[in-house]
């Protein structure tokens, strides 16, 4: 059946620590499904002057998979306004993947970082993860990712606040039939 992942961090006050909504890491870590649709939802509403308070985060070779059916994860930064590094969604290290052998796979990110923090990124895949499709049919994979709108301007030395952003060895977006569509607002 249907597998549903809710996550949300944080809250009223919390300021302090790395806060994400969800977060997988780990070889062993897998969230599968072999007939259902997966879909993961991560908040984080930490806020004050920490970083790094992720919606969904995935590390360290940590696995999100189906075999018969679709795959969509959603993920809302903290809404910290001194310090970056806040994603929607990060998935990171090799290994770490997001996958179907059937369906299509949708990732939605978005950054909620405010004031003059930079490197607020919607989705940030990086360091070999991997977001792939084998599916045999004409089935999409779609990426959107929204950058913060802090005050920083484009005159700024590093803003970076960037919709979809991929860096690394073996990172990658795969799919055998189907379409890819990347959509970034930074």
């Amino acid at each position: 059946g249907t597998v549903t992942l809710v996550g949300t961090n944080g809250g009223s006050g919390l300021t302090a620590g790395t806060c994400h909504g969800i977060h997988l890491s780990g070889s062993t870590v897998k969230v599968d499904s072999s007939l259902g649709a997966l879909s993961l939802a991560g908040t984080s509403s930490a806020y004050g002057s920490n970083a790094s308070h992720h919606g969904i985060y995935m590390e360290n070779g940590a696995k999100v998979q189906s075999t018969n059916a679709s795959v969509s994860l959603t993920g809302l930064s903290g809404t910290p306004a001194a310090n970056g590094s806040n994603y929607g969604i990060h998935l990171t290290g090799a290994n770490t993947q997001v996958t179907t052998a059937f369906g299509s796979i949708t990732l939605n990110g978005t950054s909620r970082a405010v004031g003059t923090s930079t490197s607020n990124i919607g989705v940030r895949m990086e360091a070999g993860a991997q977001v792939g499709s084998t599916a045999s049919s004409s089935v999409p994979i779609v990426i959107n990712g929204t950058g913060a709108n802090s005050t920083r301007t484009a005159t700024d030395s590093n803003t970076s606040n960037h919709g979809v952003y991929l860096t690394g060895t073996n990172t990658k977006i795969s799919t055998a039939k189907g379409s890819v569509v990347i959509t970034g607002t930074g």
